[in-house]
């Protein structure tokens, strides 16, 4: 997860990490989510202890979960603070799940 910030900004994606250690959420932070569909997260899931694979997560009405982010101290611009707003209903759905 160590490069989950550097691939977040190249892609200007959110980066959902799944393991069984624990799951995290990188947000851009240098512009904000796109109407086009092309803001949608990558799911890396981490298989056998070593590899990462890109995995299809299936959504809730239309809602997939997205656990809560690695926020950094300072957003970079207004766009940047967008994704908090923009993966809401996804993380409300982490949450219940989690209670």
């Amino acid at each position: 997860m160590a490069h989950g910030q550097t691939i977040t900004n190249a892609y200007v994606r959110p980066v959902v990490f799944i393991s069984t250690l624990e799951c995290n959420t990188f947000l851009p932070l240098r512009a904000g989510p796109k109407d086009d569909g092309d803001s949608i997260p990558f799911y890396l899931l981490h298989v056998n202890g070593y590899h990462w694979t890109l995995a299809t997560v299936g959504a809730i009405d239309g809602i997939t979960l997205i656990p809560p982010p690695i926020l950094a101290p300072r957003s970079s611009s207004k766009d940047a603070k967008c994704w908090l707003g923009f993966i809401s209903k996804g993380l409300s759905l982490c949450k219940q799940g989690l209670k």
